[in-house]
């Protein structure tokens, strides 16, 4: 039997991004302007990625931690 095709395909780029801005967040809890544009420039600026992401993808990902309950607001 074949496994039928996923409706939804991940991204590894976009796997990285979460993990970075989980582990973005993890460690600078004090970051005043949670918005996805900001956390994109500081993903980048601080080297978590080796480019600046998209902020769509940033959006994603911060939505995904709050759905978890990792991040708050």
């Amino acid at each position: 039997m074949i496994a039928p095709e996923t409706l939804y395909k991940t991204s590894s780029e976009r796997d990285n991004i979460f993990l970075a801005l989980r582990e973005l967040l993890s460690l600078h809890r004090g970051i005043v302007d949670p918005r996805a544009d900001v956390l994109a420039d500081l993903l980048y600026e601080r080297r978590f990625v080796s480019h600046r992401p998209e902020v769509f993808d940033v959006e994603m990902a911060l939505e995904a931690l709050r759905t978890e309950g990792e991040v708050l607001g």
